[in-house]
């Protein structure tokens, strides 16, 4: 991450999908605008059956691709501010 700032890379928004016992070791993207964490389990971590691991995978990529879809549509609706104050619809 580091290394992207170097080169100039610069977020205005930056997510992460940590779960919630390691989102102390997420990233840090220095000079982030906002940072969002969507605390998703960790698939190495998935207990189970092969098929069973699948199947949680799958979950958990729906969840994301909808996640995301949502976060699109209200940056494009109502930009940073939804974020920075959620309470400000």
């Amino acid at each position: 991450v580091v290394d992207l700032v170097k080169k100039g890379m610069h977020y205005d928004v930056v997510i992460t999908l940590c779960s919630r016992e390691s989102d102390q070791m997420c990233p840090v993207f220095p000079g982030s605008a906002l940072r969002l964490n969507w605390p998703y389990e960790d698939p190495g971590r998935l207990a189970g059956e092969r098929e069973e691991k699948l199947e949680r995978i799958r979950e958990m990529r729906d969840a994301i691709k909808a996640d995301v879809e949502g976060f699109v549509q209200s940056f494009d609706e109502k930009g940073l501010k939804i974020f920075l104050n959620p309470t400000a619809n």
